[in-house]
């Protein structure tokens, strides 16, 4: 199976249209304040079980909140995503396109 090719402009780009909006190290009040309610409402720093008043687990609801939660996770990696981090994906896919060639 091969690897997506892996646009290494993009991921740049991508990272700095997600600082833009959620803000880096120079966070504002209102990208702060955002940032927290999804945290909240993502349930990014606690449990994604769901249980039901017998005690059972809701499968579904359990899968919808921890939806949530991997997408909140993904806005925090694109916002700590770094220049060394860019760098070797740009090494690990030019390494892979050595070798499907």
């Amino acid at each position: 199976m091969s690897q997506p090719n892996i646009n290494v402009e993009r991921a740049k780009v991508l990272r700095q249209a997600y600082r833009m909006t959620f803000g880096g190290s120079d966070r504002a009040d209102h990208q702060t304040m955002v940032l927290e309610h999804l945290k909240s409402l993502c349930h990014y720093d606690s449990t994604t079980l769901v249980k039901l008043r017998d005690g059972s687990v809701d499968p579904v609801a359990t899968a919808a909140i921890e939806g949530r939660r991997q997408v909140l996770i993904a806005i925090q990696e694109q916002l700590s995503f770094t220049e060394a981090q860019i760098s070797q994906l740009a090494a690990r896919t030019a390494q892979l396109e050595e070798r499907s060639a």
